[in-house]
């Protein structure tokens, strides 16, 4: 086929868990399509786009020093899908502000950051994972600290 849809396509080949196989097999409402990349494609996109809302839905949740210190706070740090982000992710920043004392290095009130991050929803909890997660990208990439206010929008 020589369609417009058709030569956007481009063909990579990917490893997927033997979970993941099935949860995607399984996701026969997502779309009407049965082809297996076009459900994979359906879902990454979902993703995305739903990453991309809850950023706006974080818009002016965090100060500068809690954004400073939720990103030194969670370098490196993995999120796992079998453990509820709100508490995986307030677990370790207010672990991290008891052992590592941030809070005092980022000048950043344990209790106000702790009420905040308790009141996250779960994808907005995932996405101030991702957001770190692309802070210490950028710096990876521009050699440099990018601005963390065009990340975490305050």
């Amino acid at each position: 086929m020589n369609t417009k849809e058709n030569r956007n396509k481009v063909a990579k080949s990917i490893s997927l868990q033997a979970t993941t196989v099935k949860k995607v097999e399984e996701a026969k409402d997502l779309c009407d399509e049965y082809d297996f990349s076009y459900r994979v494609d359906t879902i990454i996109n979902s993703y995305f786009s739903l990453m991309a809302y809850t950023k706006l839905e974080l818009k002016g949740v965090f100060t500068e020093n809690e954004a400073g210190l939720l990103v030194d706070c969670l370098n490196g740090y993995i999120s796992s899908y079998q453990i509820n982000p709100v508490v995986s992710l307030h677990s370790k920043v207010v672990d991290s502000m008891d052992l590592n004392h941030l809070g005092e290095k980022w000048d950043v009130n344990k209790v106000t950051l702790s009420d905040k991050l308790i009141k996250l929803t779960a994808a907005q909890a995932e996405c101030v994972v991702g957001l770190t997660v692309e802070f210490w990208n950028r710096c990876d990439l521009d050699g440099g600290q990018p601005d963390i206010s065009s990340i975490f929008l305050f």
